[in-house]
């Protein structure tokens, strides 16, 4: 269960993330496993063709460690030290193999670390090193190699590997930053799409004038908190808020006052809530209130907490504006609309005993309650 959850974390984490630090995560992970790869490919070759060595073996340990060191960044979120020491890491193995006659594949590894750190470059050090680091390594190697073959040191076969080598090494830099380009503009594209639809989505489900869910959003919020409580077998809350004489307020201190009584109101509620529990503006002075965890012996201090934040507010105190709240417990497998029919029973029962107090019902088999109101 503890494996399960903690790969639901990574799961949640990973996709909290923008669109472009996900992809370059990606990115991070396929640079990786191609970079194990030929890091790892160059040695087993030489162990097989030229034996056992202390250096080899060194040299291996050390890619080995700094790749899993940089996997375990990678898993714990942390990108930008990922990056980092693949880039030290394919740095120092492309100057290892500057001073080796394998021209071919230090011209390939620096290629392709210039494309992968090139996507992956997260601050403005990094895309400095990319462009100027690997492509300096490359312009040196190929002056040494040009000026080795020419001094009559190789054949005229070598001397055309190097130069053609060259050109096209400098012939895929522009295909590469057009490329890198186009796929910043698309993700970028992307990111902007998304925002706008969470706006908009946001926009659509929340009430503008408190902040809070609104009701047509309400079902799909109660479906998932319902269907966690039946999963879990642990109890939920569902208590109905109506704001006492908040027509005089309209009345007696015009609309704009009600409106500011009824976001005051939501703050002061909101600031005694839990993490986990939802409110939703039912419609007009009435509040819904969704508390998962919260069973019988619960409704009492949980009706008790919103009376007192609600009576503490000096400004709500001044306007003689007060809240009854009905306070019912959802039965597994109780249809929604039975459930709200209770808490309103509840809610009318509190308004009927004199108004600014909660009733909640108190789990016995008959199905009393009881409640409480100012002192």
């Amino acid at each position: 269960m503890k494996r399960k959850l903690r790969w639901r974390w990574l799961l949640g984490a990973y996709r909290s993330f923008p669109a472009l630090v996900r992809r370059k995560a990606e990115i991070a992970a396929l640079v990786s496993l191609l970079l194990a790869g030929l890091f790892l490919l160059n040695p087993i070759i030489r162990l097989l063709v030229m034996g056992p060595s202390w250096a080899l073996g060194f040299r291996s340990l050390v890619v080995v460690a700094a790749l899993g060191t940089g996997m375990v960044f990678l898993v714990r979120g942390k990108l930008e030290a990922h990056v980092n020491i693949l880039g030290v890491l394919t740095l120092l193995e492309c100057l290892a193999l500057f001073f080796e006659p394998l021209t071919r594949s230090f011209f390939t590894l620096c290629l392709f670390a210039m494309i992968a750190f090139a996507i992956l470059a997260i601050r403005t050090y990094q895309r400095v090193l990319t462009g100027l680091a690997f492509p300096g390594l490359v312009l040196a190697k190929g002056l040494v190699e040009l000026a080795r073959v020419s001094s009559g040191d190789s054949t005229a076969g070598l001397l055309y590997q190097t130069i053609f080598t060259l050109l096209v090494f400098a012939a895929a830099i522009p295909l590469v930053q057009f490329l890198l380009a186009l796929m910043g503009r698309e993700i970028r594209h992307k990111e902007a799409l998304q925002g706008a639809n969470q706006a908009l989505h946001k926009e659509v489900v929340t009430d503008q004038l408190t902040g809070t869910w609104n009701r047509r959003h309400f079902d799909q919020l109660v479906r998932k908190i319902t269907g966690d409580a039946q999963r879990t077998g642990q109890p939920l809350a569902l208590g109905i808020l109506d704001l006492d004489r908040f027509k005089q307020v309209n009345d007696q201190w015009g609309h704009k006052a009600g409106d500011e009584a009824l976001a005051l109101v939501v703050k002061d509620i909101l600031g005694i809530l839990r993490q986990g529990d939802t409110l939703v503006r039912w419609g007009g002075d009435e509040f819904v209130v969704l508390c998962p965890g919260v069973g019988h012996g619960d409704t009492s201090a949980l009706g008790d907490k919103i009376l007192g934040a609600v009576r503490t507010d000096a400004k709500l105190a001044g306007w003689n504006l007060g809240v009854s709240i009905g306070v019912a417990v959802w039965r597994p497998g109780e249809p929604l609309v039975d459930l709200l029919a209770r808490a309103d029973r509840l809610l009318y029962q509190a308004k009927e005993s004199g108004r600014d107090r909660v009733c909640f019902e108190d789990g016995s088999p008959d199905g009393s309650c009881s409640g409480w109101g100012a002192s």
